[in-house]
């Protein structure tokens, strides 16, 4: 299963992102849950400057959130996240963290 969690601190605006696991929705080069998530995490890592690691276990990327295009960003990854855990409960966990301080 893949766990993903999502932190935002909104008095920083800096945003962190860690994926682990695997979907295992079907064959490797078939999971279509997989490659969404994948798709997801390229997007975060190639769209704005953020600092990020993928060690093929973990993916961890933190970025700040002080414009509004990456907020933009940052929010339609997370609408992604969440659908893809409302439609595939069995591969994908998502959890998203709000820290006001």
């Amino acid at each position: 299963m893949i766990q993903a969690t999502m932190t935002e601190t909104r008095l920083t605006k800096i945003a962190e992102l860690k994926i682990t696991g695997h979907a295992l929705s079907a064959p490797y080069g078939h999971d279509i849950v997989c490659a969404s998530v994948s798709t997801l995490c390229s997007v975060l890592s190639y769209s704005f400057d953020p600092i990020f690691r993928d060690d093929g276990d973990t993916f961890l990327i933190t970025a700040s959130l002080a414009q509004r295009g990456n907020q933009r960003l940052w929010a339609a990854v997370k609408a992604n996240l969440e659908q893809l855990s409302k439609q595939y409960p069995e591969n994908v966990k998502f959890k998203h963290v709000l820290i006001h301080g």
